[in-house]
């Protein structure tokens, strides 16, 4: 059964910028122009950065990165002792 679209007659607006998204993108297209999907790709990229590092997953900010190496040095002296 093919899904009903009540919204197809309404303009839709990009994410990014606020103008309306040209008929020529897809249809489920959020954004205008492939310059305001690579603005919201590093917007969302920089706000995961803020929290951690998406290459390896640690800490981002200073004292998470301090806190994260003291817990690092610890566990490796814990090993260190415990007859590793």
């Amino acid at each position: 059964m093919p899904r009903h679209d009540s919204y197809s007659e309404n303009t839709m607006y990009c994410v990014n910028c606020r103008e309306p998204i040209p008929a020529t993108r897809k249809w489920d297209a959020i954004t205008c122009s492939p310059a305001c999907s690579k603005a919201r790709r590093d917007y969302g990229r920089s706000r995961r950065d803020a929290i951690s590092c998406r290459y390896c997953q640690r800490p981002s900010n200073p004292e998470e990165r301090a806190r994260y190496q003291a817990w690092r040095r610890a566990e490796k002296k814990t090993a260190k002792e415990g007859g590793a």
